[in-house]
């Protein structure tokens, strides 16, 4: 639920993390080190660019640098680089804990990026200084789009919506990356408005963004709907004889098995027949958690992934603690025998069965969702997901060992059934329309 709850800014300025200078020589060999750790690990860094390309990128970073740079602006030149890479799994982490110490003091408004449009929103603000629902225009001057393209440059992902959701999910870090500062000069236009208005408010400390944020109505339903840390979690609604099953994570198989199996006990139990699973905040994680409520709700036997591509180089090896024997590059077609069978037909959930999706519906939930629709399991509603129908993923991750920069970096390529290589995309909704539209644009189909 990372998306729609609001990231509480908790610093501890004593514990100043990993924030420091390094030296030329150490800067370079963690370059080299990032770069040759990609090669090993990766299925292929080089699928969207030309190697040349990718390859002059770092060298010309290591030109450019001086005696000594902080790791903050170290993140600043590899994060861009990386993400031209073009794979969503492979990153240079927002060293967030970090930014945010640094700034100090942070922007009095919490905006939202619309990843249908790329508009900069307003989430919420402290007091309601700039209300609600806001499209924000400019702040000191930069225009709203302008900032966005340049936080494009930090996110990588296969279709911008997805990439502008990433941006969503992490404004708070780089907006103060890229747009520090003391004051803010806002130019935005209420809601329902054309009327441009001017406001400029002062940076706060942590403590007083945190308890003076107002939200909006959409938000707090939200955060009650969602709310708390469960992976999933679900409620009926009496009145339209409909459950609604919260799907935000794909964390703890077993918990899956024991929390489907008492969700669909209860729903046979109390005859309802209509479900409504949103899968619309779900970031992915574990595909066999998936796996897990598809027995409950497939018509037939079902796979997430037709085939697998798996890459593992001695440096997997030895970043995965082990967990291959040998180095080779595998390739796991998949075949009827390798099909999940469903529950029998006595303990299947036998009713009708829709599926919430949204641009931020990635990895393992896309995963989920492309089975939900490709094995005949229901109705998709929503937006198209960020996962992709080819995608990489597995991630492997490591730290860089001068900078301490963390990075995340695929080691498997996936086809999911009924993929075609030359036509890469998402889910494609059976109905189509905004996210925050869909759980109505459900009900009324029942």
């Amino acid at each position: 639920m990372k998306q729609i709850l609001l990231s509480a800014i908790m610093l501890c300025c004593a514990a100043l993390g990993n924030a420091q200078t390094i030296s030329r020589s150490q800067a370079n060999a963690d370059i080299d080190t990032l770069l040759y750790t990609l090669r090993e690990v990766h299925p292929n860094i080089y699928s969207n660019m030309h190697a040349d390309q990718l390859n002059g990128l770092f060298a010309d970073l290591k030109a450019e640098l001086h005696d000594s740079i902080s790791t903050l602006e170290l993140y600043g030149k590899l994060a861009p680089i990386v993400a031209q890479i073009g794979d969503a799994h492979t990153v240079v982490a927002l060293p967030y804990r970090d930014i945010m110490i640094k700034a100090g003091k942070y922007l009095p408004v919490y905006p939202t990026i619309d990843t249908n449009t790329g508009r900069m929103m307003v989430k919420a603000s402290v007091g309601n200084a700039v209300p609600y629902d806001s499209e924000i225009l400019s702040i000191n001057g930069t225009s709203a789009k302008a900032m966005v393209d340049q936080m494009l440059t930090f996110v990588s992902g296969e279709r911008e919506f997805f990439r502008l959701s990433m941006i969503d999910n992490n404004i708070m870090g780089l907006f103060h990356y890229l747009f520090p500062a003391s004051e803010y000069a806002i130019t935005y236009v209420e809601p329902g408005s054309k009327d441009e208005k001017s406001i400029t408010l002062q940076a706060v400390e942590s403590d007083r963004l945190n308890a003076g944020l107002v939200l909006s109505p959409k938000i707090l339903k939200l955060m009650q709907e969602h709310g708390g840390n469960a992976p999933y979690t679900f409620r009926i609604m009496d009145d339209r004889k409909v459950a609604v099953m919260n799907f935000d994570s794909c964390i703890d198989a077993a918990g899956m098995e024991a929390f489907a199996d008492s969700m669909f006990t209860t729903l046979r139990a109390k005859g309802i027949d209509r479900l409504i699973i949103d899968v619309r905040y779900n970031g992915g994680g574990n595909s066999n958690v998936g796996d897990v409520l598809l027995r409950h709700i497939a018509p037939r036997p079902f796979a997430q992934y037709g085939k697998t591509l798996v890459k593992v180089t001695p440096t997997t090896i030895a970043l995965t603690g082990g967990r291959y024997e040998k180095a080779d590059t595998i390739i796991y077609p998949e075949t009827p025998a390798s099909r999940h069978e469903p529950l029998p037909a006595s303990q299947r959930f036998d009713g009708t069965v829709y599926l919430l999706t949204s641009h931020t519906t990635f990895s393992s939930a896309s995963s989920f969702a492309w089975a939900f629709k490709e094995f005949g399991c229901g109705t998709v509603v929503g937006e198209e997901t960020g996962g992709m129908s080819v995608h990489y993923g597995d991630v492997i991750s490591f730290t860089l060992p001068n900078s301490g920069l963390g990075v995340n970096v695929s080691h498997k390529r996936f086809w999911q059934p009924g993929a075609d290589e030359n036509n890469i995309h998402g889910v494609i909704p059976d109905i189509i329309c905004p996210m925050d539209e869909a759980l109505e644009r459900a009900l009324k189909e029942f």
